[in-house]
């Protein structure tokens, strides 16, 4: 997975590395680790959603808000429905991975 790393460290608009570059922003595109980790870990830095019978998100956010607008009835309703699940992320990046 891939992202956009701003001047602050902080990486947004994860994606596949396609997905990141047609955002045609100046910003470096960098390699990132994604591992789902519990809700209340220091570690997590943001929120995804996991389809039912897969291992990866298929979205990553960096705030919750960001996350639910992409769900009419909110991610708990489609997690009810068995569709996935929301989850908590931490997300780094790859050292030496920059463009």
């Amino acid at each position: 997975m891939h992202a956009h790393r701003y001047d602050d460290g902080k990486l947004y608009n994860l994606g596949s590395y396609r997905f990141v570059k047609s955002h045609g922003l100046p910003e470096p595109i960098v390699e990132v680790d994604v591992v789902e980790v519990a809700e209340d870990d220091p570690a997590a830095t943001h929120w995804g959603w996991i389809f039912k019978d897969e291992t990866e998100p298929s979205m990553c956010h960096w705030h919750r808000g960001c996350l639910e607008i992409c769900f009419p009835y909110g991610s708990k309703i489609e997690e009810q429905h068995g569709k996935g699940r929301a989850v908590r992320l931490a997300v780094r990046e790859v050292s030496g991975s920059g463009e």
